[in-house]
């Protein structure tokens, strides 16, 4: 629904209702568009991830949209390097996550580690030209609501407008409203710089629960990374 006015305090909304339509009774997804918001159609793109069933994902700071690297959190990040002259800004890929939330990855490009060491070549999440993984879930302490997810994002499509070329990482607990929540390892409250961006060399670990994930390489369209965990 696009609006020619501010109105319910000027929010933009998205998400279904359940309603009978032509005799057809169920949760339809809908969005919800003031003026602001389609004069940038990245916004439009967030509302309607919210008619999909996605939620929000942040960084670990108690924000909302903070999470440079989705569309369903900072959309409008790095408009300038991404705007079309009619529909405005264009916003990011969504997260491996909430990608494989709606089905979008086929098992076989999904890699569980299950201990041990594991050494795999993830895909980008953004115009894949393999059928190398593009999801790779790490157990946090065996928990199965509790997990990292490694993904692989470079500047192609519509991840043209990101910071940059990197394996992401992002802590998720499906126990939370937000539930994946990027690692930004310096912990200064920006998302989009390097401390939240694994590139070649790079190892990030948690100690408290034996876990690493190192960047051996880059490939032309992603990157080669080892997954070590204690058991």
């Amino acid at each position: 629904m696009m609006f020619n006015t501010d109105f319910d305090n000027g929010w933009a909304w998205g998400g279904g209702k359940y309603m009978t339509l032509d005799g057809v009774s169920q949760v339809w997804s809908i969005t919800w568009e003031p003026p602001w918001s389609y004069a940038s159609i990245s916004v439009i793109e967030h509302e309607m991830g919210h008619g999909f069933g996605l939620p929000h994902s942040s960084g670990a700071y108690g924000a909302t949209y903070d999470n440079a690297w989705d569309v369903m959190s900072q959309d409008r990040y790095n408009c300038a390097a991404s705007t079309d002259p009619t529909y405005g800004c264009m916003a990011q890929h969504t997260i491996t996550y909430h990608k494989d939330l709606l089905g979008w990855i086929p098992a076989s490009q999904k890699f569980t580690h299950t201990g041990g060491v594991s050494t795999i070549t993830l895909e980008q999440l953004a115009l894949p030209q393999t059928t190398n993984y593009k999801m790779a879930k790490i157990s946090i302490g065996g928990s199965s609501t509790n997990f990292y997810t490694v993904e692989a994002r470079l500047l192609t499509g519509y991840d043209v407008k990101l910071a940059g070329a990197a394996v992401i990482i992002h802590e998720v607990d499906t126990t939370r409203s937000r539930p994946a929540y990027v690692i930004d390892i310096d912990n200064n409250g920006n998302t989009s710089d390097a401390g939240a961006m694994w590139v070649v060399g790079e190892t990030f670990t948690d100690a408290a629960h034996g876990i690493s994930v190192k960047v051996d390489s880059a490939t032309s369209t992603g990157f080669q990374i080892t997954i070590t965990t204690a058991s």
